[in-house]
């Protein structure tokens, strides 16, 4: 999704610049009507975070036989 900006509003309103861009839009700043610049939203890491193993406890004698995969998909993202 894109926004079309004046460069005056896109300088003005920090805040809104701010909310649309963390929402994903790609915005598209104008002067004198034309594409002036654009600012885009950085892309989001896939897959699973470090975080994601505290869920996982290796000492839990009946963990699952998957838990190897599991963890090389955390790690690695989708294999």
């Amino acid at each position: 999704m894109s926004t079309k900006l004046t460069t005056r509003d896109f300088f003005r309103s920090p805040r809104k610049v701010a909310e649309l861009v963390k929402s994903g839009r790609r915005i598209t700043v104008t002067r004198a009507s034309k594409p002036f610049f654009e600012v885009l939203p950085t892309k989001r890491p896939k897959g699973l975070t470090v975080a994601d193993f505290k869920d996982l406890v290796f000492s839990d004698k009946k963990m699952d036989r998957d838990a190897s995969k599991r963890v090389d998909e955390i790690v690695y993202g989708d294999l």
